[in-house]
């Protein structure tokens, strides 16, 4: 397979990890078992001292989830663009994704250890499509 199609199947996994984590944040809530109710309303009502704020732990978790999804949104945008400039710049593209691929294998590694299979296989799947771009853009290649 061509770097460019690599690039964006790439950025396909990232945007299908991405919706995931959108589901998965918008309906974490869902509990039904009165264990499960119970951690929700502590975690949503008990505040503590974050650098001058009062905030709880739902508010961190929920900024910090919503922070995952803009950074997979703008990777798989970032990802698409740079699919277009493999022609005229494929120095320059094989070095902007180099850190998306270390952040894909990242995200693997923590999926698998702290989440599930699907976002790990996804993210471990996008970190092997751009590494085999990666080695594919060549130094001198037109």
């Amino acid at each position: 397979m061509k770097p460019k199609l690599l690039i964006r199947i790439a950025a396909g996994c990232t945007l299908f990890f991405a919706l995931g984590h959108s589901i998965g944040h918008s309906t974490r809530r869902e509990a039904t078992d009165a264990r499960s109710i119970e951690v929700w309303r502590i975690v949503r009502e008990h505040k503590f001292n974050v650098f001058g704020e009062m905030r709880s732990i739902d508010e961190n978790y929920t900024g910090m989830s919503l922070n995952f999804i803009f950074t997979l949104l703008a990777f798989t945008v970032l990802l698409w663009l740079l699919s277009y400039r493999i022609r005229r710049d494929p120095v320059g593209v094989k070095w902007c994704i180099l850190p998306i691929l270390l952040a894909a294998f990242g995200y693997a590694v923590t999926s698998y250890l702290y989440f599930f299979m699907v976002p790990a296989v996804t993210s471990f799947l996008a970190g092997i499509l751009l590494t085999m771009a990666f080695f594919q853009l060549k130094e001198d290649q037109s």
